[in-house]
């Protein structure tokens, strides 16, 4: 964006706000991609599985408690195999977001800096170059209040929320829990009593 439109500071703002967030975005949807082929092409119920339980017997025939027993089974070991799938780009997303957070939250928080000139006027502290409240500056920093809740407030926020909910499971230390396991990567080196606070603030 900087090659094409200059090297302004809103310029950059977006760049450093769309970045992280397009990065993301394509990781999501790739993996989105990658699982749907993973249940449909290479890991799909087998087809002595995926029959009609009311041709196999009545409830609670022995066969029917069998043919359950076995698909049941089957999804957990699918569920284990889309979990361990899920962890890298669990990690990857994680790795972009907590790279990219300093330097995000210190563009969104550059826009709240404001420097009195005169009476009236204030300049962009950082690039004093443009009006607060004025213009291109006006429009963005509705923006910037929305990254400010979402991105420098929510993340955090979330993930503390998040581990608090799965403290007992990460207290045990089992840490390959379904739920859990996509977070696994944001923790590896923290003590478990100290995992959730490391990670969020």
């Amino acid at each position: 964006l900087s090659c094409w439109f200059g090297d302004s500071f809103f310029v950059k703002f977006l760049s450093s706000m769309m970045t992280p967030m397009l990065v993301v975005l394509c990781a999501h949807l790739l993996k989105l991609r990658h699982l749907s082929r993973f249940r449909a092409d290479i890991m799909p119920m087998p087809a002595a599985l995926d029959i009609d339980l009311d041709a196999i017997g009545p409830k609670g025939s022995p066969e029917r408690r069998k043919i359950v027993l076995r698909r049941v089974s089957f999804k957990c070991c699918r569920a284990i195999m889309v979990t361990d799938i899920s962890k890298v780009y669990t990690a990857f997303i994680s790795f972009v977001v907590f790279v990219k957070y300093p330097g995000c939250t210190r563009m969104i928080l550059d826009m709240f800096r404001c420097r009195a000139v005169g009476d009236s006027r204030q300049l962009l502290q950082v690039d004093q170059r443009y009006e607060c409240f004025q213009e291109d500056h006006a429009i963005l920093f509705p923006l910037a209040v929305l990254f400010l809740i979402t991105y420098t407030i929510g993340i955090p926020t979330f993930l503390y929320f998040k581990l608090t909910g799965l403290k007992d499971t990460i207290m045990t230390g089992n840490r390959d829990y379904i739920e859990l396991a996509p977070f696994t990567p944001l923790f590896p080196f923290y003590k478990p009593t100290c995992s959730r606070f490391g990670i969020s603030f």
